[in-house]
């Protein structure tokens, strides 16, 4: 298996970046709609799928993510596209404008590993954005640094009033679900719930959540 890290460079180089992420994109539109209609208890199934600010600035993002989600059969609604802060960053007005076009399409925003860069979210809430996933970093020290602490709940408690989803990354410790439960965290994802596995594993992953959307 040749990691990211490897491929993504040469694919660069190459000029072949947009079509991998192209691929990526529609792969993972046919893979969600694939288990909802296995699983027609969780026909509201949702995925989130990793925008590059590549693909956010580029001209056809809005064709390649309408065309992907019809092509697949999907609902908008169930398609959850991520971004970093630093996408948010690197062209104010190009992003905010490109989110909103994504937002019209139906698909829910979020931003990734919030906290790691420099905005705040009076920041981000000049973006059309639904959820903030609060990095692992902060995440890691909960129940033994004050500090990380601190930092979360006042995360959580921004968001609440702005009206943004919160998810909690890099959760691998019971403790870390109570801190954040308590703390009033929407969801949470990290190693405690399971390991990064194949397509072909999220099966037995579906049939033993007892939640609608896992």
């Amino acid at each position: 298996i040749v990691p990211p890290n490897e491929f993504v460079p040469v694919a660069e180089k190459s000029g072949l970046i947009f079509e991998l992420e192209r691929w990526v994109m529609r792969e993972a539109c046919q893979q969600l709609r694939a288990w909802q209609l296995r699983l027609p208890a969780r026909s509201t199934l949702t995925m989130s799928i990793n925008l590059s600010v590549r693909q956010l600035m580029h001209e056809d993002i809005l064709h390649d993510v309408r065309d992907a989600i019809g092509d697949a059969g999907l609902d908008p609604s169930t398609v959850n596209l991520e971004i970093t802060e630093t996408t948010l960053m690197h062209d104010t007005e190009m992003a905010r404008q490109r989110l909103s076009e994504l937002r019209d399409l139906g698909v829910s925003l979020a931003v990734d590993d919030f906290g790691t860069g420099y905005s705040s979210l009076q920041y981000v809430q000049r973006f059309p954005i639904d959820v903030i996933k609060i990095d692992r970093s902060f995440v890691t020290g909960l129940g033994t640094n004050p500090g990380d602490g601190a930092v979360v709940q006042s995360m959580i408690e921004l968001s609440q009033r702005l009206g943004v989803y919160t998810v909690a990354e890099g959760i691998d410790r019971p403790e870390q679900v109570t801190l954040l439960q308590s703390l009033g965290a929407d969801l949470g994802q990290g190693y405690l719930f399971s390991k990064p596995v194949p397509a072909s594993q999220i099966d037995a992953l579906l049939d033993a959540s007892p939640h609608e959307n896992p």
